[in-house]
């Protein structure tokens, strides 16, 4: 029931400003590994850009510039890749897209990106989900929506595709089951709404707007194509 301590405490930020996504680096000081592994980040209106972690390996208290947002954008979500990797973003209208990280060239920390996914409508539709995954890897993915229905596939079942297109239907949309939750909604609960499973001994918490959360195992869920389990009651 701890509250936390306040970011402000360990970074400067700007007024008005807010934290919108973080990863965990090993080291920062291997120069072999910060030359070879690469920051993605994604923002809600389907631009991803990459770059080199070592742009980032000289952070300074009050921020460096990682991303230039265009006008009506915001930074969605960020990972760490090690230029192998695929990418697979969510949208809110129930598609995602899966290409390979290769299709998106290295950029510099001031750039603002390139067309990761076409949305289905520009005013209503949005990215609410990035993962990064191994090609070679049978994990399963798992998608949820706002009203508590998760569905569970295999990383098969999204075929690759080159970069900026519609993507392939993920999750049917009803007024049953809600849009695919946004990892940022005005309650600041879901943060994440893609995730790529290994095993079925993983747990998974449902977190709710009121702060209550739901635990499901995730061997409970059976792989899925497009129909949808219900998570919490």
């Amino acid at each position: 029931t701890s509250k936390g301590r306040a970011i402000q405490n360990l970074i400067n930020l700007e007024p008005g400003d807010k934290v919108k996504a973080f990863i965990n680096v090993p080291t920062l000081s291997d120069e072999d590994f910060i030359n070879n592994n690469f920051v993605i980040l994604a923002t809600k209106k389907g631009v991803i850009k990459k770059t080199s972690l070592e742009a980032y390996s000289r952070p300074r208290q009050n921020g460096i510039i990682a991303l230039t947002i265009r006008e009506g954008d915001e930074l969605l979500s960020v990972c760490l890749t090690n230029g192998q990797q695929e990418m697979l973003m969510a949208l809110r209208s129930g598609r995602a897209i899966r290409f390979n990280e290769s299709n998106v060239r290295p950029m510099g920390r001031s750039a603002s990106g390139v067309r990761g996914v076409t949305l289905a409508d520009e005013e209503t539709d949005e990215v609410v989900g990035l993962i990064c995954v191994d090609p070679n890897g049978s994990s399963d993915i798992l998608v949820v929506s706002e009203k508590g229905y998760g569905k569970r596939s295999e990383l098969a079942e999204y075929r690759v595709t080159n970069r900026g297109g519609k993507g392939v239907k993920t999750l049917n949309i009803t007024d049953k089951n809600g849009v695919i939750t946004s990892p940022t909604p005005p309650c600041g609960v879901c943060r994440q709404v893609m995730r790529e499973f290994c095993s079925d001994d993983f747990e998974i918490l449902i977190v709710r707007e009121n702060e209550n959360y739901d635990k499901v195992l995730l061997k409970d869920l059976l792989p899925l194509s497009f129909r949808p389990e219900i998570l919490s009651k």
